[in-house]
């Protein structure tokens, strides 16, 4: 694993007690890089010192390229070309570095200006530390000799940094952006709430961020994999989160993942999947909204049936065989059977058996043509390319919804637990 180091090099204040070539020479040393490059101004007396710096501690040093030994900034004093500078030279060392290499800058030397653009550079593109050359102070500068390095680990600005673009993305529903970004700061920690109450209580605030970046990447993912109905998964990561809002999201996804086992319909399913789309409605995401809600409406219809007559997939022709249908109906779910003992329904032969049986449901659904005409857009927009509108996809919910109200009683979906 190699060192590489970067350092801005200006021309230093002058004093009796100060040299800032023996300054930059110290430093390297105390480093001890495997390779380094150095960045000065345009001015010939800070690329003068450079030129000293490098004959002087030839070990190491790295060129910008075999014409030009340094990459210059050509404005000092603008910390927006300074940081610009830096950071093309941080992307160039990144470019000959390899994995386990150890990326420093040391922004010390130079104008204020590029000392900051210099940092913000290295915080920009996550350098692994940021060193600064302190040591005993004569006349306002450093004494030549008492250098020493107050040494700053960014991962701590980058790990408050993706906390909060997490949260900024988790609850604009991008759950898995979010679980990626922090996923990079999360460590394999085994705790348990015992573990992390005594994480909680202690001050380390390093520790104590990585462990948040961790649970909540945890949650993220869970949070994805639940709005995809793989509740499975989301189960199984909400037991391994150990946030408080988690907690309370065991139990329902202990139930989903085991309704979701079997090829019945379940109304905690059913509730959940409208949930969903009322959800993904208030994101702005109106097609897989409508599409849910699609797949809610006919999951409650199939539920009905089977409550009526025991039938769910595969549906036995022996049973239908035994209800009072007409002969069509039965017709044609025996052209549809490939081995004459089960067959498959769609949802207008669900509709249809309903009706037949004198159910509520379907007599309220063949009387509202709005739910036919909202489910033949959500086959249309399967076929075709075409956005949904806002408003087609808010009636589908609504009228869903007020049906089932009326009709098939579901059971409260599950509150998702938040990122805060």
């Amino acid at each position: 694993m190699a060192k590489l180091v970067l350092l801005t090099v200006g021309t230093g204040t002058a004093g009796p007690h100060s040299n800032l070539v023996l300054g930059l020479q110290n430093t390297l040393t105390i480093v001890s890089p495997d390779r380094y490059w150095l960045v000065p101004s345009a001015s010939p007396d800070s690329t003068a010192v450079a030129d000293l710096v490098s004959e002087l501690q030839p070990a190491g040093f790295e060129p910008w390229s075999p014409s030009e030994p340094y990459r210059c900034i050509e404005q000092h004093d603008s910390i927006a070309h300074c940081r610009d500078t830096v950071a093309e030279v941080l992307l160039h060392v990144r470019t000959l570095s390899k994995k386990g290499d150890r990326l420093v800058v040391n922004p010390t030397s130079g104008t204020k200006q590029m000392s900051a653009g210099a940092t913000l550079a290295a915080l920009d593109l996550e350098a692994d530390e940021i060193q600064f050359t302190v040591g005993d102070r004569a006349d306002g500068v450093v004494r030549t000799g008492t250098e020493r390095l107050e040494r700053f680990d960014p991962s701590e600005v980058f790990v408050s940094r993706d906390l909060r673009i997490a949260e900024e993305l988790s609850a604009a529903g991008s759950h898995l952006a979010a679980h990626r970004l922090l996923a990079r700061h999360s460590r394999a920690f085994q705790l348990n709430a015992l573990d992390l109450q005594i994480v909680a209580s202690s001050g380390n605030e390093k520790l104590k961020a990585l462990v948040r970046a961790h649970e909540l990447a945890t949650l993220t993912h869970c949070l994805h994999e639940w709005e995809r109905q793989n509740y499975e998964a989301a189960r199984q990561l909400a037991a391994r989160c150990n946030l408080p809002q988690a907690v309370p999201a065991r139990a329902p996804l202990q139930a989903l993942a085991e309704a979701a086992k079997s090829s019945k319909p379940h109304a905690v399913i059913i509730s959940d999947l409208l949930a969903t789309a009322n959800l993904l409605h208030r994101r702005g995401d109106h097609e897989t909204s409508l599409f849910l809600a699609c797949k809610s409406f006919e999951g409650g219809l199939r539920l009905r049936l089977m409550e009526l007559t025991g039938l769910s997939d595969p549906y036995s022709l022996e049973i239908l065989r035994s209800l009072p249908l007409r002969h069509e109906i039965l017709r044609r779910a025996e052209t549809t059977s490939r081995d004459g003992i089960n067959t498959v329904l769609g949802l207008n032969q669900v509709v249809d058996i309903l009706s037949e049986l004198s159910d509520s449901i379907a007599a309220a659904y063949r009387a509202d043509w709005r739910i036919a005409a909202l489910v033949r857009l959500r086959n249309e927009y399967t076929h075709a390319l075409r956005p949904i509108d806002p408003a087609d996809s808010q009636a589908f919910l609504d009228l869903v919804q007020n049906l089932f109200a009326a009709h098939l009683p579901l059971p409260a979906p599950a509150p998702r637990p938040t990122f805060a």
